[in-house]
């Protein structure tokens, strides 16, 4: 995980890079061009706008620790950028989009602490800037290099706002992802106790203000240890599978959430569903189980469910009391012989 994490983010940082170093280098060539400088400069312009940003991710990539190299090749590109100020005997226009990109870039890859490097990467730069070509003042700035410097200064924002939008939505995408994993019991694919628990409180306060009839099922597989003690655990939690597919295939035409409520017991919310339509509906489904086998490794076996059927009503101030009725009712279905639907009713 941590090699592919420092991999995407070399591939993030190497248009930044390509963009803001080979723009940039067009006004202070601009400049260069005015000063007349030597054709060694020239050269040293090139190789850090042109060829450094390849060789930079080049390099990232191949590295034991891309994450860290890539950081190390920014404060390079902040000392590069440094080096030409003094070069171009500080040119308004074009020190400020130079100092501004640079500053953009290191912001978007590493926030605030990594800024302040990066300032210090420009001045380590600035001062090999002067050591080399002296220290020399003019913020003039002519009327073609402003011209020039028009496209760093209106792409180079906009990529970077692009870079980051993408980033912030890929990074929401993974926040839901986890949310959603978070919320789901891993071997069913229903939600956990905890969430169900959540949205079956969330009814409860809907039925408060609504008055619209809600009905709760507590669905517990019959005989489960017998058949983990006959059959094997692999083949319980193929039961547990199988029956949690058909479970959200049968009431999918329901406002449903299905939950897995603990070990082999599962629980139903039916939102819109008065007490008759649900034992009518959760007989349809006992009875589904009951007549359809399954297959593990060649054995058919059958098995079957016991189900308590609860309706939320106005006596119920808390939304546990409506869990606890459908879990009584279930009690009662597997106490007077399993394979049987119970509903609740205030002598259970």
């Amino acid at each position: 995980m941590q090699a592919k994490k420092g991999i995407s983010f070399v591939r993030r940082t190497y248009l930044p890079r390509i963009i803001g170093l080979s723009l940039g280098a067009f006004p202070v060539a601009s400049v260069l061009y005015a000063q007349q400088h030597n054709l060694l400069t020239w050269l040293a312009l090139f190789l850090c706008s042109f060829v450094w940003p390849h060789v930079a991710h080049v390099v990232s990539l191949k590295a034991n620790k891309p994450h860290k190299l890539a950081f190390l090749c920014l404060l390079i590109d902040s000392v590069i950028v440094g080096f030409w100020l003094p070069v171009i005997h500080f040119s308004i226009i074009p020190c400020i989009l130079y100092i501004t990109a640079s500053t953009l870039n290191n912001v978007a890859s590493g926030g605030l602490l990594f800024y302040l490097k990066g300032l210090l990467a420009n001045i380590v730069g600035v001062a090999l800037g002067i050591i080399c070509y002296g220290f020399n003042w003019d913020i003039e700035t002519s009327k073609l290099t402003i011209l020039i410097c028009l496209p760093l200064l209106l792409i180079y924002p906009l990529m970077v706002g692009s870079v980051t939008y993408h980033l912030s939505k890929k990074l929401g995408q993974k926040i839901k992802k986890i949310e959603k994993i978070n919320q789901l019991d891993y071997l069913s694919q229903l939600y956990n106790r905890r969430f169900w628990e959540s949205l079956a409180e969330k009814s409860y306060l809907e039925f408060k203000q609504t008055n619209q009839p809600t009905c709760l099922l507590m669905i517990d597989i019959d005989h489960f240890k017998k058949i983990n003690d006959q059959f094997g655990h692999l083949a319980g939690d193929q039961v547990i599978q199988q029956f949690s597919t058909k479970l959200r295939s049968f009431f999918a035409v329901q406002t449903s959430a299905f939950g897995r409520y603990g070990g082999e017991e599962f629980g139903v919310i039916l939102q819109n569903t008065d007490q008759a339509a649900a034992l009518m509906l959760a007989q349809e489904f006992r009875e589904k189980i009951a007549a359809e086998a399954i297959e593990f490794k060649g054995q058919f076996f059958n098995y079957t469910i016991s189900i308590g059927v609860a309706e939320i009503n106005k006596n119920m101030n808390q939304y546990w009391l409506w869990v606890d009725a459908a879990d009584k009712a279930l009690y009662q279905a597997k106490t007077s012989g399993r394979n049987q639907v119970c509903v609740y009713t205030q002598a259970s």
